[in-house]
């Protein structure tokens, strides 16, 4: 009987190693995800831009305004819907934003941002969404859309607690007020952190503002705290055309751009709130870092709200940062400067998937997949032989 204690101590030992690791513990779970989203539609403020106005987008170059000086800006959108893949829950209390530009009646091109609650039986993961959006019309409605963008967790309880989610989406419109969102990243855990300080100037590019009209019952998107709810009519201002320019220190020294735009209530009650949304791009010795901020305006030029980097080159290549930012325009009369802090955590990826968060290596992947299966082979080869060696024991008793 010796043999087989001996035995199932060197199964239990040997399958042990290859269960999967649970969400507590491992530091990165690759995820691929998708979801399914039904959004209540929004009502429109129109405006106008001018042509060479410009839109930022997420995932490829700033977008200048050609065809079209209509633009409009959706509220009151609200959303829930569900989630299948690797992580397996609903979507509650979504709200997005939409600023709209270069409306003709065939298309326009949009910049979406949101939030909303992520739910299963492990936790809740609170997730802020920004998607670029090219839109088909027909007769002034939406008939074909398509969506690319990232999502990224701005708290987690439960199971999720500490750690932090980084998704690049990809998606459709798949019926009225319906769309569906492919997503492939990672759940971080045991990041490291670090802190990055950033000044600049606007001066070269100090941004231009277009009027638009808001009413009573609008939302206006915030990222760190309640969204806004005009309790009654006011003007606002969208800011276009702002370039900063400046130099980086702590745990990304270099130099740095920023495109942004600006939607800020400039009447009432909330005049100076608003949000503001930023393409960066960090320059070192060391590498390259693209991403982006979403950030709240609490009182016209100051900002708190979040820095994530979704691309990488050199020394960052396998390194994405994520996590709070707080800054300020500063020196009156014309407040050209700039200046922020950044506290973030540091998360490594995995050598196989470097790069694009979005760009998995089809090999790797393959590789993965065939060691997966060699594991799960593997843990039933032990469990036969385990079972083989009972039998004969018991047969060898017998005799």
């Amino acid at each position: 009987m010796k043999l087989v204690t001996y035995s199932l101590a060197i199964l239990l030992l040997i399958t042990t190693s290859l269960l999967p690791a649970t969400k507590s513990q491992t530091d990165i779970i690759p995820l691929d995800v998708t979801l399914d989203i039904t959004t209540s539609g929004g009502v429109n403020r129109f405006f106008t831009l001018n042509i060479g106005d410009t839109l930022i987008q997420l995932t490829g170059p700033v977008y200048v305004v050609s065809s079209s000086t209509s633009a409009m800006f959706t509220t009151r959108e609200s959303f829930t819907g569900s989630v299948s893949g690797t992580l397996t829950g609903l979507l509650t209390s979504g709200i997005f934003n939409t600023i709209w530009v270069d409306i003709t009646t065939t298309s326009m091109k949009g910049l979406t941002t949101g939030h909303v609650i992520y739910n299963d039986p492990d936790g809740t993961i609170e997730v802020i969404l920004a998607l670029d959006v090219d839109a088909q019309l027909s007769g002034g409605t939406i008939v074909g859309a398509t969506l690319k963008g990232y999502a990224f967790s701005k708290s987690s309880t439960g199971a999720y607690a500490g750690q932090i989610l980084l998704l690049k989406l990809e998606g459709r419109l798949t019926g009225p007020n319906t769309y569906q969102l492919i997503g492939k990243g990672w759940l971080f855990a045991n990041c490291e952190s670090v802190s990055v300080s950033i000044t600049g100037s606007r001066a070269g590019s100090p941004g231009e503002i277009r009027n638009l009209a808001l009413l009573a019952g609008d939302i206006v998107n915030q990222f760190t705290t309640a969204d806004i709810v005009l309790p009654a009519d006011a003007s606002a201002e969208f800011t276009t055309k702002q370039t900063i320019t400046g130099t980086s220190s702590g745990g990304v020294v270099g130099s740095f751009i920023a495109d942004s735009n600006s939607l800020i209530i400039s009447s009432g009650t909330l005049t100076g709130r608003g949000y503001s949304v930023v393409r960066i791009k960090f320059t070192s010795t060391i590498g390259n870092l693209d991403g982006f901020l979403l950030l709240d305006n609490t009182n016209f030029g100051e900002h708190n709200g979040f820095l994530v980097t979704v691309k990488g080159s050199g020394e960052f290549e396998r390194l994405r940062y994520i996590g709070s930012f707080t800054g300020q325009f500063i020196n009156p009369p014309d407040f050209f400067d700039y200046v922020g802090t950044a506290s973030l955590r540091k998360c490594s990826l995995p050598p196989a998937v470097a790069g694009e968060i979005i760009e998995y290596n089809p090999i790797s992947l393959t590789i993965l997949m065939i060691l997966k299966n060699i594991e799960t082979i593997i843990f039933i080869l032990l469990v036969a032989t385990f079972l083989l060696i009972i039998k004969r024991v018991k047969n060898y008793d017998k005799s």
